[in-house]
């Protein structure tokens, strides 16, 4: 019994260890940068913090995007690809930082015959006319 706890407290100061040196038990994945945006540092994204009204995959991926030229600093604002939209919504962190609307959320992720992918925040994914209306 005494050698199962010696290996069993060992093998937790090990972990601990190994944490502790690659800082990621005390990481912060997103950081509001008080601008109106959110840095997820992990994947290298900016994200807006509000979120804009429903509307037409088309009317998200051009003109919607082009009035937030600046946010934050920056003119390159982009819908997100389906994954980076589900890592996301991954992060009960990140997603506590945005104003998150329980509905589907439009991707760039498209495919042929006009649709596109929307990834709702519980993880759900489907496909959609882009002439439909999502956030």
């Amino acid at each position: 019994m005494k050698k199962l706890l010696s290996i069993t407290v060992l093998a937790v100061m090990i972990c601990l260890s190994g944490l502790i040196i690659s800082d990621t038990a005390f990481a912060q994945q997103c950081v509001d940068n008080g601008n109106g945006t959110v840095t997820d540092t992990n994947r290298g994204l900016m994200w807006q913090k509000a979120t804009g009204g429903p509307m037409t995959w088309y009317r998200a991926s051009v003109p919607h995007i082009s009035s937030t030229q600046g946010l934050g600093g920056h003119y390159d604002w982009r819908l997100p690809e389906k994954h980076e939209l589900q890592g996301v919504y991954g992060s009960a962190q990140c997603r506590g930082l945005l104003t998150v609307i329980s509905f589907a959320y439009w991707s760039n992720t498209s495919v042929p015959d006009e649709l596109a992918w929307l990834v709702a925040p519980s993880g759900e994914t489907g496909l959609e006319p882009k002439t439909f209306d999502y956030y």
